[in-house]
């Protein structure tokens, strides 16, 4: 067991400015398949960066939470991965994006219909951020843009238009 400030030591402090590309899944479990494609194609990462993947469990107190008492709906996952490419060099986005895309199409067959919301780009597609937070909840928070937002300033990343 480490704390949160152990953890966070084990990797090296990384310089400001960098450029960051994250896609990944909610999984339902963790299968070997999974395990050995992530092992792959942690060694095929980019030169000139400093990616890795990022696998997360999820027990405890979030799956015990009612899932209508907030924006998370993902109480069938017990598991989130994500590639992280972080890099330096504008000439290096396309590969180092396509290295996180392919990760998680590669690990697509275990996921379940949505990824974590702070982890999504802004090409993340709207269908898809709907996934993540279920119809019902996805229309709440559009009402609730309209009301706080109705210009969508805040737009960035996984953007939720405000309702009509």
């Amino acid at each position: 067991m480490l704390s949160y400030a152990e953890m966070q030591a084990t990797n090296p402090l990384l310089p400001f400015g960098l450029r960051h590309y994250w896609k990944g899944h909610f999984l339902r479990d963790l299968p070997d398949d999974v395990v050995d494609a992530t092992a792959d194609h942690v060694a095929r990462r980019p030169e000139g960066g400093f990616a890795t993947v990022l696998i997360e469990f999820i027990g405890g107190v979030p799956l015990r939470v009612p899932a209508d008492s907030m924006a998370f709906n993902q109480r069938s996952a017990r598991v989130n991965a994500s590639a992280l490419a972080i890099w330096m060099d504008a000439a290096s986005d396309s590969e180092h994006v396509a290295w996180a895309r392919t990760f998680a199409t590669l690990i697509a067959p275990a996921a379940t219909e949505a990824e974590y919301v702070n982890y999504m780009t802004d090409d993340t597609p709207v269908d898809r951020v709907r996934a993540t937070y279920g119809d019902a909840k996805y229309a709440r928070l559009r009402d609730l843009k309209k009301r706080y937002d109705p210009e969508n300033v805040f737009r960035f990343n996984a953007n939720i238009a405000p309702a009509a």
